[in-house]
């Protein structure tokens, strides 16, 4: 019937690159979903304080994004660490999330460990203790000094 409306059968040789066609299609428009999935930026309205700590897995990191509300769901870059797998590779350590960073760049940053230089200012003329207790009130600093005598800390140093 289809022959005599003019219509011929299609050759195998044709209907193989359709298919190897929609194929390659495919596989373009799954690898742009991903890439423009994971370059959203993260829902932050300021400037956040990130602490990766020793042995956390990738799975563990993106469970905490969800749960911060950085990130809606981690299907997309879970998948992604799945096909390049040396972006699991999170160091740890303590990192400045800014607004409008996307999800990569964020994963970026934590495999290469630029982590946050965090500063304090020790004011000219005051004494020691002073300063301890200024170290003391400063968040993200690791306190070792606590409680030993001045002297003790001066056989530290």
């Amino acid at each position: 019937m289809l022959t005599k409306l003019g219509f011929t059968q299609p050759s195998y040789k044709k209907v193989l690159m359709g298919l190897f066609l929609i194929f390659m299609l495919s596989i373009y428009g799954g690898k742009t979903l991903f890439e423009n999935k994971i370059s959203q930026p993260i829902n932050l309205s300021k400037v956040e304080i990130l602490e990766i700590q020793q042995g956390l897995s990738f799975s563990q990191f993106t469970r905490e994004l969800v749960s911060k509300g950085w990130i809606n769901n981690r299907f997309w870059i879970r998948n992604y660490a799945r096909f390049y797998p040396e972006i699991a590779n999170l160091k740890a350590g303590t990192y400045q999330v800014k607004p409008n960073t996307s999800i990569i760049e964020l994963v970026e940053e934590l495999n290469k460990g630029n982590e946050h230089q965090f500063h304090i200012t020790f004011i000219e003329g005051s004494t020691f203790k002073e300063w301890l207790l200024l170290l003391s009130k400063t968040p993200y600093i690791k306190q070792t000094l606590q409680g030993l005598s001045v002297s003790e800390i001066a056989n530290r140093l």
